[in-house]
């Protein structure tokens, strides 16, 4: 940042300069603001000779801001409500504050919990945009470089130790299959165990966490290995493979037709969905605004019933405590 160059700055006729051209008038900005007309038009001067430029120029109806202008206008709209939640504390409002907000997600949660976010709240009446970037193996590094706000699990192991956490839910799994394929309704632990199984994973390695939880007592023949569960699904037709997936995803199964459900183990561990960010982030509103955005997020509308069309008990998503 440099300072020197901003010390220089006037953020009074800077504001000035915004208002006048979003009203198009001296007169009402000078309203708005409760000061003469004359102020306001020496506050504009003063804007255009701090920064060379005419800003403003006048049409028939009203100031219309020079091509340099509108450049200043975009700057100023995300500028000025950083600077006004420098000075006051308070909650973050994306239906009048802009917020871009960036999340490391791996595959098995990043449909669920972005989705619900561009659902309700990337949109027209919200100023929220929304960047999701792959999983990487240094998951800290993105945390303590700013790189992205919020990191998106499926296993608390995943996270860095020394991240704030938070357990968002729990979910069970299920399988999918080629619909023609040899198997039943549902899979024994046996069945599973000597299938040949498709492997989603966004680790540097065949194991996923559903594997480390199997390790002690079962594993699972990894014959191919995906970083995507879109692409994994399109992998299924014409073999006898079989892929797990969390239940919620369930209906990408069930809208296709050379696809279906298989039940799952019951001895599968339920998946874990966790939540991590840098504690420098803990008094940010515009942070706290998307935490409590993830924590409604929980997929309830996919509560599985206590026992699933193949007979078997699955476990039921839960919040922690």
């Amino acid at each position: 940042m440099r300072l020197d160059r901003l010390a220089r700055l006037d953020v009074n006729v800077l504001v000035t300069f915004a208002l006048v051209a979003r009203e198009g008038s001296v007169v009402k900005a000078a309203k708005c603001l409760k000061r003469s007309r004359w102020a306001i038009e020496r506050e504009l001067q003063k804007a255009r000779e701090m920064l060379q430029d005419e800003l403003l120029l006048r049409a028939p109806s009203g100031f219309r801001p020079t091509a340099r202008g509108e450049r200043i206008l975009d700057d100023l709209e995300n500028a000025l409500p950083s600077l006004e939640r420098a000075v006051r504390k308070g909650r973050f409002n994306p239906k009048i504050e802009s917020s871009h907000f960036r999340i490391a997600a791996t595959d098995e949660v990043c449909g669920q919990l972005v989705s619900f976010l561009c659902r309700n709240f990337v949109n027209k009446t919200h100023r929220v945009k929304v960047d999701c970037v792959p999983w990487t193996t240094q998951p800290l590094d993105l945390l303590e470089s700013g790189k992205v706000d919020l990191l998106l699990a499926p296993s608390e192991r995943m996270l860095p130790s020394v991240a704030e956490k938070e357990q968002l839910y729990r979910e069970g799994w299920v399988c999918a299959a080629w619909s023609k394929s040899a198997f039943g309704d549902r899979l024994t632990i046996k069945q599973y165990e000597q299938a040949e199984h498709l492997i989603v994973s966004s680790r540097p390695h065949f194991h996923t966490d559903l594997d480390d939880d199997l390790w002690n007592r079962f594993s699972r023949n990894a014959s191919v290995r995906l970083p995507y569960f879109g692409a994994a699904l399109a992998c299924l037709p014409g073999t006898e493979l079989v892929l797990t997936l969390p239940y919620s995803m369930r209906p990408l199964v069930e809208r296709d037709p050379e696809l279906r459900l298989v039940g799952a183990p019951r001895e599968l561990a339920p998946m874990e969905v966790w939540m991590a960010w840098h504690s420098r982030l803990n008094d940010d509103a515009r942070h706290v605004w998307l935490l409590e955005r993830m924590r409604a997020a929980h997929p309830a509308q996919c509560l599985p019933r206590s026992v699933d069309q193949w007979g078997i008990r699955l476990p039921v998503f839960a919040r922690k405590g």
